[in-house]
């Protein structure tokens, strides 16, 4: 993507903050937010660090609420 499309993209995402965090609950937002928040992120999956970070905040805490909520 171009530039232009991501900041267009962050800035709905953020505009849409309440609705994702009533239908998804904190856990989704906080991802999404996550997600947001590292898309201008440089080293992106090729960087181990890059990809703890991702498994942390992202892939953990959506298989956490997979768990709580029985969807696992």
């Amino acid at each position: 993507m171009d530039m232009n499309t991501i900041v267009a993209k962050h800035v709905a995402g953020t505009r849409l903050g309440g609705e994702i965090l009533e239908k998804g609950g904190i856990q989704y937002a906080t991802v999404v937010k996550w997600c947001l928040g590292s898309v201008l992120e440089v080293a992106g999956l090729e960087d181990d660090g890059y990809c703890q970070g991702f498994y942390g905040a992202v892939v953990a805490k959506l298989e956490e609420d997979a768990r709580i909520t029985g969807g696992e």
